[in-house]
């Protein structure tokens, strides 16, 4: 969907691809077939995550800023 938006950079994609792959298996504890997904992920890897969705909602709201603007 973001690939969509006019000028949106190829990192800013991937980042979104890489929250995306994350979304069920840290959601719903049955998706893996041992453990929690506490067991598969890490600190640093939950604050990556949260930095990346930081990101995406601030380039988005800046856009839709500009579009309220025309």
């Amino acid at each position: 969907m973001l690939q969509l938006i006019p000028n949106i950079s190829f990192d800013l994609i991937n980042k979104a691809k890489y929250l995306d792959k994350m979304y069920i298996p840290t959601r719903y504890p049955n998706a893996w077939s041992s453990e929690t997904p506490d067991f598969y992920y890490t600190l640093s890897e939950a604050e990556q995550a949260i930095n990346y969705a930081k990101e995406i909602i601030n380039f988005i709201e800046e856009r839709w800023k500009l579009l309220k603007s025309v």
